[in-house]
């Protein structure tokens, strides 16, 4: 077995990597361990677009575009990492599971 071959077995292909964090994302959430966070009735639209972030991720991996997907990738994750700025849209005891996926996956594209 060469090398390559055993570092390609170690990590999921990216498709596969964002397709498992959505839904994580959906589980998490239906589960209420991953909610909005936000002033007022802000905290359900950040949720969704939270979503939505990791959706467009996924677009652009699917069609091959890992530099977009990585920007997109960036964005999300400042989204959930639990550092300000910029403000976390998303809370909960999920929400670091959520940043730590969203990390592998950008370190499995070569994300800068």
């Amino acid at each position: 077995i060469c090398q390559s071959d055993e570092i390609s077995g170690l990590l999921p292909e990216p498709e596969d990597q964002i397709d498992d964090i959505i839904d994580e994302f959906e589980s998490s959430v239906d589960d209420g361990d991953l909610v909005g966070d936000g002033p007022g009735a802000s905290a359900d639209g950040r949720l969704v677009a939270f979503g939505h972030m990791l959706e467009e991720a996924q677009d652009y991996i699917d069609a091959g575009d890992f530099a977009s997907a990585c920007e997109q990738l960036e964005a999300a994750y400042g989204k959930c990492d639990g550092s300000s700025p910029p403000p976390d849209f998303v809370a909960g005891v999920a929400a670091v599971q959520m940043a730590a996926s969203i990390q592998t996956l950008m370190d499995t594209l070569g994300c800068e």
